[in-house]
C-alpha cells in the first residue's frame, strides 16, 4: 500500500467527521511541512498510525488498506474529551461509571434521545 492510499482512507474518514485532511493532521500534531511531504510520498512515521486510529475512530488495518472495513471494534464507546476533540474509546465498563455520574434528568434526556433514534419512544405516563 503506498502513501496515497493511506492519504485517501484518511480524507474519506475525515470528510465523514466535517474535517479536512489538513485539520486532521493538525489536530494528530503534525505540522504544514510534514503533512505537505507526506501527501507527496514521503513515509508516515508509525507513531502517528495510532492517534489517527483514535481521531478517526477507525482501525489501523483499515488506514493500512489491509481491510475496507473503516469500523472499530465494537465494545469500544468513541469519547470526545473538553477539548472538542476525540479522545480514547472507553470500555462498556466505563462508560456506565460515566453515565452514572451524570444527573439524572440529563441521563432521561439521553435515553430519549436514544430512543427516538432508533423510533422506540416510549409512551408518556400520565
Amino acid at each position: 500500500m503506498n502513501n496515497l492510499d493511506i492519504v485517501d482512507r484518511i480524507g474519506i474518514l475525515a470528510k465523514k467527521n466535517g474535517w479536512s485532511r489538513s485539520e486532521v493532521f493538525r489536530r494528530i500534531g503534525l505540522n504544514q511541512a510534514a503533512a505537505y511531504d507526506w501527501r507527496n510520498g514521503k513515509s508516515l512515521p508509525d507513531k502517528h498510525i495510532p492517534k489517527l486510529v483514535e481521531l478517526l475512530n477507525t482501525t489501523e488495518a483499515y488506514l493500512r488498506g489491509e481491510t475496507d472495513d473503516p469500523a472499530p471494534n465494537k465494545e469500544k464507546t468513541p469519547t470526545v474529551n473538553g477539548e472538542g476533540e476525540v479522545g480514547r474509546s472507553l470500555s462498556k465498563e466505563e462508560y456506565i461509571k460515566l453515565v452514572d455520574t451524570l444527573p439524572d434528568d440529563l441521563v432521561e434526556s439521553l435515553h430519549r434521545i436514544a430512543l427516538s433514534i432508533v423510533g422506540a419512544i416510549p409512551k408518556e405516563t400520565e
